[in-house]
Order: C-alpha cells, then sequence, then structure tokens
C-alpha cells in the first residue's frame, strides 16, 4: 500500500484517504483574542510587525530587547523557526486545538516574548526542554496574558475550490494544498494561508474561555498535588474540563479568579491540612 506525505509529517495510508467532493463546505479554526476576532471579521486578515510586539513588551518588562530576541531564537521559537510567521493566517482543522492550544497562547508572540522574559528576568532557566514544565513560569505568563485578553475562536466556511485557489499550505512543510491533500485535511497539524485574506464564505466567533491547568491551580492556591486533588475530589472547585485523551484537567480562569478571591477572604476551600 502506498502513502501520502504532508509537510514532513508521517505518511497516510491511501486507504484514510478520502475523495472530497467539490460541494462540501470545508471548516477551518484560527484561535486568537476576541479583540483581534472582532477587527479580523471586519477587515480580514492582515500582515502584522512581530518584532514591534516584542519590542513593546521588552521596554514595558525592563529587558533588553536583544536579549529577549536571543532567547527566541535560542528557544526555537514560532517567529524565527517559521519564516513566513506574521504573514499567513494559521488554521487548524478541527475546533479542539485551535480552542485548548492556540486560542490559549493568543497572541502567540506576545507568548512566547513573555516567556523569554521570564527565562531571563525571574527563573534564569537554560534546560531547551524545560521551561515548559516550569509551573511558577505558567502561572506567570498566565497573570500578564489574563486579565489583558479574552480568548476567541474563528471559524472560516470555505468552499473546495476557494481552497485550492488561496495558495493555502499545508503544516510546518508548507506544502501546497492539492486535491489529493483535501482526504486528509482534518490529519493535518496546520493549514496557513497567505495575508491578506478576507474569506467570502462564512466567519463565525465562538468566545473561549482562558484555561487554567491544575497544576497552575494548585501553585496559586499554594496547595500540595496531593491536598488539591483532595479538594478537586470532594467537588470543592466545581467541575474542571474533560481529561480525556489523557490531557491534564483545567479550569476556567474566571473560576480560578473566584476561588483565589474565597482563598485570600480565608475561606475554608484552600487551607492547607
Amino acid at each position: 500500500m502506498t502513502a501520502t506525505k504532508v509537510g514532513g509529517f508521517s505518511p497516510l495510508p491511501l486507504a484514510m484517504v478520502e475523495d472530497v467532493p467539490v460541494s462540501k463546505p470545508i471548516h477551518l479554526f484560527h484561535g486568537t483574542t476576541l479583540e483581534a476576532a472582532e477587527q479580523i471579521r471586519t477587515t480580514g486578515w492582515q500582515a502584522r510587525d512581530l518584532s514591534g510586539i516584542v519590542e513593546e513588551l521588552a521596554a514595558r518588562h525592563e529587558v533588553e530587547v536583544g536579549a529577549v530576541i536571543d532567547d527566541l531564537r535560542r528557544y526555537n521559537r514560532f517567529m524565527f523557526v517559521e519564516a513566513d510567521r506574521g504573514r499567513v493566517a494559521s488554521f487548524a482543522p478541527n475546533y479542539e486545538t485551535a480552542a485548548g492550544s492556540w486560542a490559549q497562547r493568543a497572541p502567540e508572540v506576545e507568548w512566547d516574548a513573555l516567556w523569554a522574559i521570564w527565562r531571563i528576568k525571574y527563573s534564569g532557566e537554560t534546560d531547551l526542554y524545560h521551561w515548559n514544565l516550569d509551573v511558577p513560569g505558567h502561572a506567570w505568563v498566565t497573570e500578564q496574558m489574563g486579565p489583558h485578553h479574552e480568548l476567541a475562536v474563528i471559524e472560516v466556511t470555505l468552499s473546495v475550490d476557494n481552497l485550492l485557489h488561496l495558495d493555502a499550505r499545508a503544516g510546518g512543510g508548507r506544502s501546497p494544498i492539492t486535491p489529493e491533500i483535501l482526504g486528509i485535511l482534518s490529519y493535518l497539524a496546520e493549514v496557513a494561508v497567505p495575508l491578506p485574506f478576507r474569506p467570502e464564505g462564512e466567519v463565525r466567533i465562538h468566545h473561549v474561555e482562558r484555561r487554567v491547568a491544575w497544576e497552575v491551580f494548585a501553585y496559586w492556591l499554594g496547595l500540595t498535588r496531593e491536598e488539591f486533588i483532595a479538594r478537586d475530589k470532594a467537588g470543592i472547585f466545581g467541575p474542571g474540563g474533560d481529561d480525556h485523551e489523557g490531557k491534564p484537567r483545567w479550569w476556567p480562569l474566571s473560576v480560578v479568579n473566584a476561588v483565589r478571591a474565597h482563598a485570600d477572604a480565608g475561606g475554608i476551600c484552600c487551607t492547607r491540612g
């Protein structure tokens, strides 16, 4: 059996590839901030000056911009790994990836820059692979971004003809999207569309809650893993996000903030022991 290979991804058996009718609508999802989503619905996607965002954040946090850029290069962050970052609109082929991953880091360049600032100014972390396990770092970055950005997913509906004529690209390898690739669209990590881009079809905006992983929630409350799990099992924090597919449990930031306020007021939910 032969296979199809797309942009550096593992080949998929042709048995998994389906013929996509020209009339079938294609739904793509873009994770972003609510403010950006409203602007995009009006004007479409436009190219952005990512370096200017990094410079503004470095100045605000009193860190040399050159140090931030060096850190982003060292840690192979997207604005340097992918040369077209800021000049394409990135879409996921499913809602959950856009809502649970991409939107949670939006704006992505700000998220990356804040992590660089955290490493430079506070943690001193130099391990290339440990930083994403840094719970205090996640807590700090969330506190910087959470109050300033509500999150959203933009859902775009395109026809097959429309998608094929956009010069859209698949995955990190940016392979052209051809009729052969349409059948495995749902398996792709990313669909990138050159800017400017204003879709002709329907554009819908879905509000998304900012998600706080249980480790960060416990860190903010000063609870050990065991203490937090015991309170979670007792239902003290209310229902968290699904932990399906082995993903960690999470709570909406609005719920976490309410629990933290209760704890600060001496609430019994979060006392030690």
